[in-house]
């Protein structure tokens, strides 16, 4: 599923895209990838205080997810957030 929905975030189906993501969260709840992949999508379409919660989830699922701590320390540091 996240295959497919970077496939339609790369050509700009934003909507169709958070959707598959959603799905996959409703499917992988435990997932840290999927919260990962979620948060980058969240961010392309400008809905950052969304994409700051995705990614402190994936980072507290997985505590090694050092991209997507990276990523929110970043996001936090511009004061986008």
């Amino acid at each position: 599923m996240n295959v497919m929905a970077y496939q339609l975030l790369r050509s700009n189906m934003d909507d169709k895209t958070l959707e598959i993501f959603q799905a996959n969260l409703r499917l992988f709840p435990k997932s840290w990838n999927s919260y990962d992949s979620y948060g980058e999508a969240l961010l392309k379409v400008g809905r950052k205080e969304e994409a700051i919660k995705t990614y402190r989830r994936s980072v507290e699922l997985n505590p090694y997810n050092e991209s997507g701590k990276k990523i929110l320390e970043q996001i936090l540091k511009d004061g986008k957030g």
